[in-house]
């Protein structure tokens, strides 16, 4: 999407630049591949991405396919 962030851009700014873009993109699901990498992430960051990929779904109003092995 050609998105302009530095990689000091703040967690909540990226979220809210993502939402934003999408939302003009206006998509109609939120295709999610190679899920099964949270595995190898903590239990709280495991929360933490799945929190974030719902917040962004229910947002938009999207459907979630997620795909992974």
């Amino acid at each position: 999407m050609n998105a302009d962030v530095s990689a000091t851009t703040r967690l909540h700014e990226l979220e809210g630049t993502a939402i934003n873009m999408l939302s003009h993109a206006s998509p109609r699901m939120l295709l999610i591949d190679e899920i099964h990498n949270l595995l190898s992430c903590s239990a709280r960051d495991q929360r933490a991405a799945l929190n974030a990929i719902k917040y962004i779904a229910n947002k938009l109003r999207v459907s979630i396919v997620a795909a992974g092995t």
